[in-house]
Formats: structure tokens, C-alpha cells, sequence
């Protein structure tokens, strides 16, 4: 049996760079896109930090990609948080932190965030907030 939720190439564990050491092929972005194209959850690891909130700290959690379906953000050991559509997605400001990651602000009905998501997985996480649209 295999599962319907998988790593988006850009979230990565130490098994997963021991991988690419050993030259062993890892995702990528574009396969990331035909994966949710055919309704596979995907997982991605992101900081969330809500905007607009005095001495708010950003969290790490999980983003759960899943065509159709509103986006989750969950952090570990707190309830889930849907972001309901629609969502728009814009630069930020606000610094990254590391160079693998990038900050974006995302504005919606369900609040106003900081996030920042790995560099490899803003394709992905574009197109799924543009999928909630339309």
C-alpha cells in the first residue's frame, strides 16, 4: 500500500541529503507540480509567523498541499490551521534567515502571514495557493 502523502523536494531530511552524497537522484520542483496534478498531498516545512501581532514568533510547521482541498499549516503539538481561499502570495520584506529559504507574506480570510518556505518548493507553493482560485 503505498500513501498519498509525500516530502515536496524542497523539505529535506538528514536521510535525504545522505541520498544526494551518495548520488542518489532526489525530487524535483517539476515533479513536485505532476504529483499534486494527479492528488498527491505534499508536505512542505515552513516557518509561520502571523503578521500584525506584537512580539508574534514564527513557528515551524508543515504546509499540506492537496489539490481541491484548502491548505493546512500545522506545527507541531498545535491544532491545524486552514488557510481558506482566496490566498495571495507576495514578497516580503522580512529576511529569510537562511539562504535556502525565502520570505513571502500570504494574506487571506483566515489571517495575514509571514512564511517562509524552502526556495525549491515556491513553485509549488504558488500553484497550489492559484489552484484554491480557481
Amino acid at each position: 500500500m503505498t500513501s498519498n502523502v509525500r516530502r515536496a523536494a524542497g523539505t529535506q531530511t538528514f536521510s535525504d541529503v545522505l541520498l544526494r552524497w551518495l548520488w542518489i537522484k532526489r525530487p524535483t520542483s517539476a515533479g513536485d507540480l505532476d504529483l499534486f496534478a494527479n492528488d498527491v498531498t505534499l508536505k512542505v516545512t515552513c516557518f509561520l509567523r502571523p503578521l500584525g501581532q506584537a512580539g508574534a514568533r514564527s513557528r515551524l510547521g508543515t504546509l499540506y498541499l492537496t489539490r481541491g482541498k484548502p491548505v493546512t499549516w500545522q506545527g507541531r503539538g498545535q491544532e491545524a490551521l486552514t488557510l481558506l481561499p482566496p490566498l495571495t502570495l507576495t514578497a516580503s520584506a522580512a529576511k529569510a534567515g537562511h539562504w535556502k529559504l525565502i520570505a513571502l507574506d500570504l494574506a487571506g480570510p483566515s489571517g495575514s502571514f509571514n512564511v517562509r518556505v524552502p526556495k525549491m518548493d515556491v513553485p509549488l507553493v504558488r500553484h497550489a495557493f492559484d489552484a484554491q482560485t480557481s
